[in-house]
C-alpha cells in the first residue's frame, strides 16, 4: 500500500500511513456478517438442544423460547450478532497504528493515545520485529509502537520527510533480560521494572504501561518487550549506520 499523500502547501507535505483501505473494508463487512451468521447458528442449536436431557441451560432456553416468539427471537438474535461483529470492528480499528507525518512533526495514533515527535527528537526510524522505533539523537527511544504495516510504505514516507531509516535496531545487542533487583540498575529502575511488569500481566499494553516506560527513559533506561520479558539497555549515543 503507497502512503496517501497530500500537499497542502508547497513546503508542508502531509504523509499519512495506515492500514490499506481494503482491510478496513473487510474488517466493517465480514465481523458482522460473521457475527450474524454466529448468532443465528446458535440461535438452531439451542431451539434443537431445547429437548435434549443433558444439554446446559436448558430452563433459560426453553424461558427464551416461551417469552420471544417467532420471527422476533431470530431477528433479535442475529441483529445482537451483527451489533457483536460491528463492535469488534471498531475495536480492531482503534487497535492499529496510524503514522502522519507532517512538517517537522509526527505523529503516532493508537486508538484514544496520540504521540506528537518532533523532528529535533528524532534521529532515527527503524523497525524491529513487529515494532516501530523512533531514535533519540542520545540514544534513547522517544517511541516504540506496536504495529501490523508493512515496512515498505513506512520507510518510504520517513525517507521522503528526510528522516534516517534504519534497517535494523544498532543497539540490539546492548539489550539484556531484566531480573528483578537487577545489580547493574538503581534501585529506582528496579522498583519501576518491577511495577511494569505486574502491570503488564494484569492489564497488557495501556496507558500505565507507557507512563512507567517514560519514567525509566529519564532515568537514562531503555526498555523493550519480548513475550512476557522484559529487555532493557541503557541510552547513549547511536551508532552511526549509513542511511539504506
Amino acid at each position: 500500500m503507497a502512503p496517501e499523500t497530500t500537499e497542502t502547501s508547497r513546503s508542508d507535505v502531509v504523509t499519512v500511513v495506515g492500514e490499506p483501505p481494503w482491510l478496513t473494508a473487510l474488517a466493517w463487512t465480514v465481523l458482522p456478517v460473521a457475527g450474524f451468521g454466529l448468532a443465528w447458528l446458535v440461535k438452531i442449536v439451542a431451539v434443537w438442544a431445547e429437548d435434549l436431557p443433558w444439554a446446559p441451560y436448558q430452563e433459560i432456553i426453553k424461558f427464551v423460547l416461551k417469552v420471544v416468539p417467532e420471527p422476533y427471537l431470530t431477528v433479535a438474535v442475529c441483529a445482537i450478532g451483527a451489533v457483536a461483529g460491528l463492535v469488534a470492528a471498531v475495536l480492531l480499528r482503534r487497535a492499529g497504528l496510524g503514522v502522519t507525518l507532517a512538517g517537522d512533526v509526527v505523529t503516532l495514533r493508537r486508538g484514544g493515545h496520540q504521540q506528537e515527535v518532533g523532528r529535533a527528537e528524532v534521529a532515527s526510524v527503524f523497525c524491529a520485529g513487529n515494532q516501530l522505533v523512533l531514535l533519540r539523537p542520545d540514544g534513547g527511544e522517544v517511541a516504540r509502537e506496536p504495529w501490523d504495516l508493512r515496512v515498505e510504505p513506512v520507510s518510504d514516507a520517513f525517507r521522503k520527510h528526510g528522516y534516517t531509516w534504519l534497517e535494523d535496531d544498532p543497539h540490539d545487542a546492548d539489550f539484556r533480560v531484566w531480573r528483578p533487583d537487577e545489580p547493574e540498575l538503581p534501585a529506582a529502575a528496579n522498583a519501576v521494572l518491577r511495577a511494569r511488569e505486574l502491570l503488564r500481566e494484569k492489564f497488557g499494553d495501556g496507558d500505565p504501561v507507557r507512563e512507567l516506560r517514560r519514567e525509566l527513559a529519564k532515568m537514562g533506561i531503555v526498555v523493550r518487550d519480548e513475550e512476557k520479558t522484559q529487555q532493557w539497555r541503557r541510552a547513549h549515543p547511536p551508532i552511526q549506520k549509513s542511511e539504506s
